[in-house]
């Protein structure tokens, strides 16, 4: 059976700081902000996050790889919440909803509160990678290979996808240019902006139950 073409799906990122994706305990994960990519998604797709204007002043054109993944799981967020605990507790953790009682509550508020439940929650899926490279501060100039891309020029709903040989000939350019760079795959740099520092194994349930209005706040 030939090997099925990869799909890339692309969008730009406004905000980078750890958590949206997160990039940490070994695992990218993107499980909050980003509600029509986290739905969209498939397990075995490749997602990739580029640098913005508003994130560090790339305009249309200039923009840089700040992470590439391949998705290998998708969980319900519920699921995501009983399966990763570590995620609960590393920087910026992004594990931050629980149902309790049959509700959802805000378990850990440092970087969304109560007003971004709606938006967060609304994307239903959390999507895990175990292959990937992360460059963050380090992001990747791409213009050797940008015109092989679709690179959406503002937010969109699923992002923008690339198939077939051009998507492949982009994911081995980066593998490549991380191999000579960095000589390894996982977390190749820092975020662009604050990390929240992890917390111990336990720490003090906070915030709300589901409510309120959208806000982007720790989005990108």
């Amino acid at each position: 059976m030939p090997k099925e073409s990869p799909v890339l799906r692309s969008y730009k990122m406004t905000s980078d700081r750890g958590f949206a994706p997160n990039p940490y305990e070994g695992f990218l994960t993107l499980a909050t902000c980003k509600p029509g990519i986290r739905k969209c998604h498939k397990i075995g797709h490749w997602l990739a996050g580029f640098t913005s204007k508003k994130l560090n002043g790339d305009e249309v054109g200039q923009e840089k790889l700040v992470y590439l993944a391949e998705i290998y799981e998708i969980f319900s967020m519920e699921e995501y919440y009983d399966k990763y605990p570590q995620k609960r507790t590393c920087p910026s953790a992004d594990n931050i909803y629980e149902v309790q009682n049959g509700e959802w509550v805000l378990v850990n508020g440092d970087i969304h509160n109560k007003s971004n439940m709606r938006k967060d929650l609304s994307g239903e899926n959390v999507l895990v990678a175990s292959h990937y490279y992360y460059f963050g501060q380090e992001a990747l100039n791409i213009q050797e290979v940008r015109e092989k891309i679709k690179i959406p020029p503002g937010i969109t709903y699923c992002g923008g996808l690339t198939t077939g040989e051009a998507a492949d000939d982009f994911i081995k350019w980066v593998k490549n240019e991380a191999e000579k760079k960095f000589a390894q795959a996982g977390m190749l740099g820092v975020p662009h902006g604050e990390v929240v520092p992890g917390k111990p194994p336990k720490f003090s349930v906070s915030g709300g139950h589901f409510g309120g209005r959208s806000s982007s706040k720790g989005c990108s």
